[in-house]
């Protein structure tokens, strides 16, 4: 409280002005995400601190509630989010880069031979799956008859 007194031929008059001090001035606002580089339509968390207080995403687009400090977003192309936190005094914000990229089926992403000879005789008688980004897989060799004549969920075998 700020209190002010003038005096002037025997009247004393005073007047206060109450100033709100925030908190939030002093503290450090970070916006961060679960994953910064992702498949194009895929989804990630958005994280924020400090907690205790009201908040912000923006843009909201794909954003599952973002008035919520932590919050799921399903992101199509490369986007800033910015985090914003308010106390009703004072405001601050934060960005994060959540980045995409098209998923390929093709090299790096996925590649699978059109051809193999499993002959015996070295030469192209494995077939691998091979991509950078595989975690897990079911692959699947059908004859011309739809006989299941391979099986594997290992992608190098």
């Amino acid at each position: 409280v700020y209190v002010t007194a003038a005096a002037s031929n025997g009247c004393i008059v005073e007047d206060s002005l109450y100033i709100v001090v925030s908190p939030l001035g002093t503290i450090a606002v970070s916006a961060w995400s679960e994953e910064v580089l992702i498949p194009e339509g895929s989804t990630t968390t958005l994280y924020g601190s400090p907690s205790g207080y009201s908040y912000l995403w923006s843009p909201i687009g794909g954003i599952v509630n973002p008035s919520l400090q932590t919050t799921n977003v399903t992101v199509d192309q490369s986007t800033v989010y910015t985090f914003t936190v308010t106390d009703g005094i004072c405001t601050k914000s934060d960005t994060v880069l959540v980045r995409t990229y098209s998923f390929i089926c093709g090299e790096p992403y996925v590649y699978i031979p059109n051809a193999f000879t499993p002959n015996g005789d070295n030469e192209n008688d494995v077939l691998h799956v091979r991509g950078q980004l595989l975690e897990s897989m079911v692959f699947r060799v059908f004859d011309r008859w739809g006989e299941l004549v391979f099986e594997s969920f290992d992608r190098l075998s």
